[in-house]
């Protein structure tokens, strides 16, 4: 036997990776060497330790392999107290070493620590000098990882070491153990560490949807996830599953604050007005949420206040300058969703503050070209201005533990999103904004600002809980309580990253997201639902069809974007309903209840269970549960419509209208098995469609049944049912026509070729008033050929004297506005540039009509939002529409946008 090579130095504490390389390098090159000086063409297996040796331990056996496995080796480890590890040679070894290793690029430096204490932990890999020659003769280019290729059989069983061999690095014991991210883990191939408090078993289930913005009528693509997170609570409760569901309306931030401007309210009257539509919609489709609120109740106040407090003092929330777009007009610094301007990547003309809607590059407002306040068309300049930020980067290792831990839960676009965040390393996010409606942040320097609504509206979900229930804090901090959340893939970040990352940072033991169910998105037609287009059917469209809001029901779970977008059609709708609702389970259960009162009176025959009938059933209900139970909810309605199916070919195949003549107890037992297949149905498209299920149930002179009893004959004989009902209608051509011309939205009115949508005329000023009450409006009579009166907004910018009596441009056909109890019949044309303000003039006489060369002029009325997207440019002295010039105009601005 050949001598063992000793260690040249032993590895001290803390030994870096660099060097636990270099090390592993040397003993590579002596080993190759050894096995030159080898003649013997014999397989001779050298063992390797990486516990520290600069040389190599080489240990050549020509005895028989058994013996030297399990008694020789034996022997060695105890004499020797140290760990090794047998591993195999594969058969075509393709292990790789790098000599020109880079490890640290490749660790997060948050986790370096780690790698020492996972170092220590790894026994000593064995290869065979024969694998690891040919290894290092092909190539040195492939990363150290490779030398945990292939894992060892007793890895596993690391935690149950009493006892490291001497040689082993040992973690210095006054450093907290801090959990390895899965990252490292696979670099290293060990098992996911995951804590205890991510592995407790679940007695109760929070569910929630995400809290749709208040500021117009939810449209079908708004009802998705909101209907599937109620669907699947209701399919706990059929469980007998502990569970409260949480559903409200986001009511903060800049989307309620312009639409509050846009109708001339104040930011409260507006939520309290869709606050108020949005529940009349929700429960019309039947919502059962158990607790339902707003983010605006002082419950979610006190709740985000304590949240945030508990994070500035666990030294989470950091302080910074940045440069901010601010309106001097406004006097305030500008939110993004208040700037526009022209986006740098593509050019479009209306992108904000935030993202272009064109391209979809997100933006910052202050990288826009030539940006503007959406307020008042001003151009805003760049300041500094101070905002809180959440530390991100310094939860990011917690973050990623849980996020290892539970990960399996979620759909594959919550996973590869996150996944794709934590890998490019979290970055401070801003949490205070520079409005007035929102939450005041409660910080000293900061009275002024309130909290961004992202921040506030997550935090939601523990505020309505509040607000509806004494015991929220048993459902919020309770070890066996599992939170599943429901929401669009557009608000993944939101509830993987940053709302974790706000719970995790209070240390205040708060129950965070176990599973997530993110749909992707409902499409309409052609295009997308649009709130500010108004494109799409919108919930108050729905209930004017007349059609049952469980069929609505029905078609969005049927439709539902599970793994792609998938689109509302009226022809798919019309086909779902007749030939599923209607051909399908209608058929069935009026059928049978038709039948039983025809030729039985209404009561149940005694019947023998048919245990054929019944398997075939009972395999389709268990998958159903399946389905249920991973929140694949569009497939397990597909399988409910599958047992339906089954029965109506059971009924085909038994023929009771003829046994019930020539062989009654055959139709008998098809009528007992039949009505049970029935009860069955109603238990199972409950959580789909509730009121339908309890019209069913009302035929069958029943109560709700829950999940135990399908499957079973509850429904016995001799049981008296009640009478049937047509459960649904069809639709048909003319009907579905009509719905597809009346409520397919709002569309934008499309631009003609070589057609000016703006009648503009010029106009002599001949009188101007203040009016009562406003600080920026004049009333402004004009002659254009006929009186007009005028509302503008001139007063700020010019003196009466400035005005009267000039030509101005006037844009006749936009639609009428009342402000302030005075009709406006036109709009004075203006442009606007770094906080001035010129008018836009003519030396034609009043009543001549202005216009691109060799444009006709569209008359017809168009409305604010058409001017604001189809805006005229002035560059340079003159006024553009597209690329053509507007004749004869006169800005007193060479540059701008017009007003």
């Amino acid at each position: 036997m050949a001598k063992k090579v000793k260690p040249k130095k032993k590895v001290k504490k803390g030994i870096s990776i660099k060097e636990l390389v270099k090390q592993a390098e040397t003993e590579i090159k002596a080993e190759t060497e050894i096995k030159k000086s080898k003649k013997t063409k014999k397989s001779k297996k050298t063992e390797i330790g990486l516990e520290g040796s600069e040389s190599v331990k080489a240990e050549i056996s020509k005895a028989n392999k058994t013996k030297i496995k399990t008694k020789k080796k034996k022997a060695k480890a105890k004499e020797e107290k140290k760990v090794k590890l047998n591993v195999k040679p594969t058969a075509n070894p393709t292990i790789k070493f790098d000599t020109k290793l880079n490890i640290n690029s490749n660790i997060n430096s948050n986790i370096k620590s780690d790698v020492k204490y996972v170092t220590k932990s790894i026994k000593p890999i064995t290869k065979s000098v024969k694998s690891i020659t040919k290894s290092v003769t092909k190539s040195n280019t492939r990363s150290v990882t490779s030398l945990h290729k292939k894992p060892t059989t007793n890895l596993a069983k690391l935690s149950n070491v009493k006892k490291s061999p001497k040689s082993v690095l040992k973690r210095p014991s006054s450093k907290k153990i801090v959990p390895v991210s899965e990252s490292l883990r696979s670099q290293l191939r060990l098992p996911i560490k995951v804590p205890k408090k991510y592995t407790k078993k679940y007695t109760r289930t929070l569910v929630t949807s995400a809290l749709p913005y208040v500021n117009n009528v939810p449209h079908l693509g708004t009802m998705v996830c909101i209907l599937s997170a109620d669907v699947y609570s209701r399919y706990l409760r059929l469980k007998k599953v502990k569970v409260i569901s949480v559903l409200g309306t986001d009511e903060y931030g800049t989307t309620a604050e312009t639409r509050a401007m846009e109708e001339g309210v104040t930011p409260r009257e507006l939520v309290d007005k869709y606050f108020k539509i949005h529940t009349e919609i929700y429960n019309w489709f039947n919502c059962s949420f158990d607790c339902y609120g707003r983010t605006t109740s002082k419950e979610n106040e006190e709740v985000t206040v304590d949240i945030f407090k508990r994070l500035d003092k666990n030294g989470f929330i950091v302080e910074q300058e940045i440069e901010q777009l601010f309106c001097k007009q406004c006097d305030k610094f500008l939110a993004d969703r208040y700037v526009e301007g022209i986006c740098p990547y593509c050019g479009y003309e209306e992108a904000r503050g935030d993202q272009c809607e064109r391209c979809g590059h997100l933006l910052n407002a202050t990288e826009l070209k030539y940006p503007r306040c959406k307020v008042c068309n001003d151009m805003p300049e760049v300041k500094k201005t101070k905002h809180l930020f959440i530390d991100l980067p310094k939860l990011q290792q917690e973050l990623q533990v849980w996020f290892d831990s539970k990960k399996q839960n979620w759909t594959p676009n919550a996973v590869s999103m996150t996944k794709a965040w934590l890998k490019e390393g979290l970055k401070l996010r801003a949490i205070t904004r520079d409005l007035t409606w929102g939450i005041s942040v409660p910080k000293k320097g900061y009275e002024n600002k309130v909290f961004y609504s992202w921040f506030d509206a997550p935090i939601g979900y523990i505020g309505i809980t509040k607000e509806n229930r004494k015991d929220w804090r048993s459902w919020w901090h309770s070890s066996d309580v599992r939170l599943v959340q429901f929401m669009g893939k557009d608000n993944i970040p939101f509830h993987t990253i940053m709302f974790p990352a706000f719970l995790i940072g209070t240390r205040d033991n708060y129950v965070l997201l176990d599973t997530i169910s993110s749909n992707e998105y409902l499409n309409y037609e052609t295009g997308k639902f649009s709130k500010s287009r108004g494109e799409g059917v919108f919930g108050d469209d729905a209930i004017k069809t007349g059609i049952p809001a469980d069929v609505w029901r029905y078609y969005i779970m049927a439709v539902r974007p599970e793994k792609t977008d998938s689109e509302f059609s009226w022809q798919d709708f019309q086909s779902k309903v007749n030939n599923e609702l209607v051909a399908n389970l209608g058929n069935l259960i009026n059928r049978t209840i038709t039948f039983l009162n025809r030729f039985y009176n209404g009561i149940v025959p005694i019947g023998v269970r048919d245990k054929k009938l019944w398997d075939r059933i009972k395999k389709t209900e268990n998958n159903i549960a399946k389905l249920l139970n991973e929140i694949k909810l569009k497939d397990a309605l597909r399988e409910v419509f599958n047992v339906s199916r089954v029965g109506n070919q059971y009924f085909q195949k038994q023929e009771p209208w003829k046994a019930i003549k020539q062989n009654k107890k055959k139709a008998d037992s098809a009528m007992f098995n039949l009505i049970n297949v029935v009860k069955d149905l109603a238990i199972l498209i409950q959580p789909y469609m509730p009121e339908t299920a309890t019209k069913i149930n009302t035929q069958l002179n029943i109560k709700q049944g829950c999940l135990t009893d399908l499957g079973k004959i509850t429904v016995k004989a001799k049981h008296k049912i009640g009478k049937p009902a047509i459960l649904f209608n069809k639709l048909d051509d003319k009907q579905v026509a009509t719905f597809k011309k009346k409520f397919q939205g709002k569309k934008k009115t499309k631009m003609k070729k070589d057609v000016f949508p703006f009648y503009l005329k010029v106009g002599l000023v001949k009188k101007i008033d203040d009016i009562p009450g406003s600080d920026k409006l004049y009333k402004i009579e004009v002659d254009t050929g006929e009186k007009r009166i005028l509302v503008a907004g001139l007063k700020p910018y010019f003196k009466k004297e400035d005005i009267l009596n000039k030509k101005v441009v006037v844009l006749c056909n936009i639609e009428k506005a009342r402000f302030n109890g005075v009709w406006s019949e036109g709009m004075i044309l203006a442009v606007s540039y770094a906080s001035k303000i010129g008018l836009i003039g003519s030396e034609k006489k009043p009543g001549t009509e202005l216009k691109p060369a060799g444009y006709k002029i569209d008359r017809s009325t168009i409305s604010y939002d058409f001017f604001r997207v189809n805006k005229m440019i002035v560059v340079d002295g003159q006024m553009y529409f597209h690329d053509d010039v507007v004749e004869d105009v006169i800005p007193q601005l060479d540059n701008g946008r017009v007003v």
